[in-house]
């Protein structure tokens, strides 16, 4: 996926030093593939949204958390600092992306690896082993 396939209107990729201050704002560095997608994109709002891991998990990415931008509703930085639930989530993970109606999308902080998040019942499940596995295996719908 690339800037090409967001349908956030004109996404615009933040600078190395706007990731930085997001970084020092939440307190720790973006994983590394979720860090450079962000460089490339921007992040928004995927034209294809619909990942089947093949083991049960089924995951309707909505919107990829923007960096740089604080005036955007899907601001990364913004949504840390004011939502205590995706505060809570930052000991190993960070919530990178919402999903399924108000679940989050996680990658673990060392590993890379990509969580989903169930606001509802608080259970953490693996979805796959990078960002990089997410974006490539993210299709129209569950069907294809």
């Amino acid at each position: 996926m690339n800037a090409s396939e967001l349908l956030f209107p004109e996404p615009t990729p933040p600078s190395e030093t706007d990731v930085k201050v997001v970084e020092a704002k939440i307190g720790t560095r973006l994983p590394s593939d979720y860090r450079e997608f962000i460089l490339k994109t921007g992040g928004g709002v995927p034209s294809e949204s619909c990942y089947s891991n093949g083991n049960g998990i089924n995951v309707y990415v909505q919107n990829i958390f923007t960096v740089g931008d604080p005036k955007s509703p899907i601001d990364l930085a913004k949504e840390i600092i004011s939502n205590p639930a995706s505060r809570g989530l930052l000991k190993s993970r960070i919530p990178v992306a919402t999903a399924n109606g108000g679940d989050y999308l996680m990658i673990h902080k060392r590993k890379g690896i990509v969580y989903l998040w169930d606001h509802e019942t608080n259970n953490v499940s693996k979805v796959c082993e990078s960002w990089n596995d997410l974006l490539a295996g993210i299709k129209p719908d569950f069907n294809k």
